[in-house]
């Protein structure tokens, strides 16, 4: 009989950055430049944690179990995203947002393997089971704000709640017919069942309710 056990956590704190892009589009003889500048930072914790156990029954029966479990709160930021557009150096539309992305959310599975060995050489059945579940939530909210006092006009934000199970279920046999000759065959089945909930919500204002 054997154990295992594993566990693994990293966290990361106002990890700073800025990117600048620009994307030049033409239509009909019209260049239009797009340029985008954010300050970005972001922060989260990950975390796993994995259990496994395999035991001998006897000398032609064998099972081994493993079992995972993790974790995760990631944040990331833009802050000060400026998209300006120009054309022949003239400034059409530019604005200035904040946004924030979240993902958050617990992540499970198990496995359950049974071998049987038998007296014949190369006979061999095997089973396996898996089961795995995921149930993150996502979103971002994004707030628009006044280039003259970067006062908050108005936000808006995604929140998306989402699950996902999984079960696996397969059994394989195999069968030696002579020597050098080996017959296999087995079955396999996967039920899965995913579901997400969306939702989308404006504020207008700096004191707006979603």
């Amino acid at each position: 009989m054997g154990f295992s056990f594993g566990a693994f956590s990293r966290a990361t704190y106002n990890v700073r950055g800025s990117f600048l892009n620009d994307q030049t589009t033409r239509t009909n003889g019209d260049t239009v430049l797009n340029v985008q500048s954010a300050l970005t930072h972001s922060d989260g914790v990950t975390g796993q944690y994995t259990f496994g156990w395999d035991y001998d029954i006897n000398k032609t029966n064998s099972l081994a179990v493993s079992v995972r479990y993790g974790q995760q709160n990631q944040n990331s930021f833009q802050d000060q995203l400026v998209t300006q557009k120009f054309s022949h150096d003239s400034l059409l539309s530019s604005n200035l947002k904040n946004i924030k992305t979240t993902n958050v959310g617990p992540n499970f599975d198990a496995s359950l393997t049974y071998t049987k060995a038998f007296a014949k050489k190369n006979r061999e059945f095997n089973f396996l089971g898996i089961y795995s579940r995921n149930d993150p939530t996502t979103g971002f909210v994004t707030s628009t704000l006044s280039q003259a006092d970067h006062s908050l006009l108005s936000s808006y934000k995604n929140e998306n709640q989402g699950h996902t199970e999984e079960i696996t279920l397969q059994a394989d046999f195999q069968e030696p017919i002579k020597s050098n000759q080996l017959i296999e065959f087995g079955g396999k089945d996967i039920l899965r069942a995913v579901t997400s909930q969306y939702k989308y919500l404006i504020a207008e204002g700096s004191n707006g309710e979603y």
